[in-house]
């Protein structure tokens, strides 16, 4: 037994070890989480006049994070700030709007947020385009062929 107690007490000279890229990794993946566990979490829903509005942009310009409502309408922004935060919200044809919420650690929830319709119409939209001369004589031997053929 003293020999026992004797090797658990021996003060040995340390080696310096090289860590394996396969402990490596197991270590990042139980360290990363702990990293990551202050976030907080905002969730919401961006409607309109007409309903729900999926792919609004839901931005924190202060934190430059950022995210995109779902097919209903829902969104979570991650945000490792607590305290005032300003959210932008935009939708196309919609009026943005800027709303400030107070960050607490957890989950916090944004509500229904409803952006209205801009006012006016959008200009007109003009498209132009243009056949390259290879595309042309492309299509003209196709056309040739097609003839020969039947």
């Amino acid at each position: 037994m003293w020999k026992i107690i004797r090797h658990v007490f021996s003060f040995k000279q340390k080696t310096t070890q090289v860590i394996s890229p396969a402990r490596l990794l197991l270590l990042s993946a139980m360290v990363l989480p702990a990293v990551f566990a202050n976030a907080q979490t905002i969730k919401g829903t961006v409607s309109g006049k007409e309903g729900q509005l999926p792919g609004a942009s839901v931005q924190s310009p202060a934190t430059k994070q950022g995210t995109s409502t779902d097919l209903n309408g829902s969104f979570t922004l991650n945000t490792h700030t607590t305290g005032k935060v300003k959210v932008l919200i935009s939708y196309i044809g919609h009026t943005p709007k800027e709303i400030e919420l107070d960050i607490k650690t957890g989950i916090n929830d944004a509500g229904v947020i409803i952006l209205t319709p801009a006012e006016g119409q959008l200009g007109e939209v003009l498209v132009k385009g243009t056949m390259a001369p290879s595309q042309i004589k492309a299509l003209s031997i196709k056309k040739t062929l097609w003839l020969l053929w039947m």
